[in-house]
């Protein structure tokens, strides 16, 4: 019984493949690529503007001690060295310099984020259209699935119901022999397969019924069996 259980199935990876629009997919493959890809090129540009933030900070420091140097000689000299002046001058650069590269970067930051988000729009829209696919598909594979357990159960119940027929028979002809416990304990332990079968295989309510009908047929044999020993 238990290796009739174990007979393969339909499989719905398969059974999908086979039924829904590979190009759904290979565009949702695109999709996760392609957003993989500029969430790639964001993190690089934020590292980036990161780094060269920092860069500007230090040069935005290094400028306002050159200010102070520069005021403080001034101040004593009423002229400013040319040394000084050369480095406020290629600080000053560099920083402008960084101004524009950050700006640039932030603008480059935009255009990914915007490219990102229609990557976005279009995965969602992918993802939708695969699903309203995919609804029809599971109910088809439901009811397939549903038709390989009613075989399963078939089979089991092809094989145990004989055997209780047999073990039914058995314990009502030879009652009286020496073995009508053993027959009986057989007879009631394959009732018990036979009722989990059902309960496994069928719906809740359908099996319900038939263990009521089991139950009475059961208890209405019990008590003409009974009624003849006395």
């Amino acid at each position: 019984i238990d290796d009739i259980a174990t007979i393969p199935g339909p499989a719905y990876d398969k059974f999908e493949q086979e039924r829904l629009d590979p190009v759904l997919f290979s565009n949702i493959r695109k999709f996760e690529t392609d957003i993989a890809r500029v969430n790639r090129q964001l993190a690089e540009k934020k590292s980036e503007q990161l780094i060269l933030r920092d860069s500007t900070q230090s040069l935005e420091k290094t400028i306002n001690h050159l200010l102070d140097l520069q005021k403080t000689t001034f101040q004593k000299t009423g002229v400013l060295p040319e040394a000084e002046q050369k480095a406020f001058n290629a600080s000053m650069n560099m920083f402008l310099d960084n101004q524009k590269q950050d700006q640039a970067i932030s603008q480059e930051i935009t255009r990914l984020n915007a490219q990102l988000n229609t990557l976005l729009e279009g995965k969602r829209e992918a993802d939708a259209e695969v699903e309203k696919q995919r609804e029809p598909v599971r109910k088809e594979f439901s009811v397939l699935l549903r038709k390989h357990n009613l075989f399963l159960a078939g089979l089991q119940l092809a094989v145990l119901v004989p055997l209780l027929l047999l073990a039914a028979w058995t314990v009502v002809k030879k009652r009286a022999g020496i073995f009508f416990p053993i027959m009986l304990a057989s007879g009631l332990a394959l009732l018990v397969g036979v009722a989990q079968v059902i309960h496994a295989w069928f719906p809740s309510r359908l099996f319900r019924y038939i263990l009521i009908i089991v139950a009475i047929g059961v208890v209405v044999r019990l008590l003409i069996f009974f009624v003849r020993l006395v």
